[in-house]
């Protein structure tokens, strides 16, 4: 006969069978998988809540408007002329190119939307095809004051300094007030070496626009030869 003393008779019987074990380890995996996917449920009905209840925004307002718009307009230029400007706005580049385009097929003479192509061209850095949609403009009207300057900060930017000097002065011919184009003037005026001409321009952007740093700048370090 075999005796066992209390302490390993309840040892004995603390001790899980193997079978229980398995199963109480399953069950624990059950229900941590089950918390999980109650916790990822949650956030996608969360998710979907909010999306339909945050208010939308003005421009997404006017992008549906103008939408709805085109789609029984589909032959309005203006219609999508429009809906390009909100694209735009919204950083919708591709979409804003494609209904500028879209405009211009319907009526070439639309000249805000080869102006604002030029822009989308100039911030996709396409400067070859921002320069043709300029030029064409101010052949179509020689007074159009933003594409004269726009092509001045181009020439600029290609050290063409005469050619942007012509630019910017067709633009101070239209709008002689505009003191970032008389700063402007003043740096080119200073990269050809035509110092007094430079400090002349500096000099009128601050009549204009006194706290202008380039052009405090400029004039001092031209004053300090």
């Amino acid at each position: 006969m075999i005796f066992l003393m209390e302490g390993d008779l309840e040892e004995k019987i603390a001790e899980p069978k193997p079978s229980e074990a398995k199963v109480s380890l399953f069950l624990s995996i059950i229900l941590v998988l089950l918390l999980i996917a109650f916790i990822v449920l949650s956030g996608l009905i969360l998710y979907r809540y909010y999306a339909q209840v945050q208010p939308k925004s003005p421009l997404q307002y006017e992008m549906e408007r103008w939408q709805a718009t085109v789609r029984s307009r589909p032959r309005d230029a203006t219609a999508h002329l429009n809906l390009a400007w909100i694209y735009q706005q919204m950083n919708k580049l591709k979409d804003a190119e494609k209904e500028y385009n879209i405009a211009l097929e319907i009526d070439s003479g639309l000249i805000e939307a080869h102006y604002q192509l030029g822009i989308i061209y100039l911030r996709e850095k396409k400067y070859m095809q921002a320069v043709d949609k300029f030029e064409q403009i101010v052949e179509r009207n020689p007074d159009h004051a933003l594409s004269w300057y726009q092509l001045g900060l181009i020439r600029a930017q290609q050290k063409n300094y005469k050619e942007a000097i012509i630019c910017f002065n067709n633009v101070l011919r239209i709008e002689p007030t505009w003191a970032n184009v008389h700063r402007e003037l003043g740096k080119a005026y200073e990269k050809l070496g035509e110092d007094e001409k430079a400090i002349e321009e500096y000099k009128t952007t601050l009549q204009f626009l006194p706290t202008d740093k380039e052009a405090k700048e400029g004039l001092k370090r031209l004053e300090a030869k």
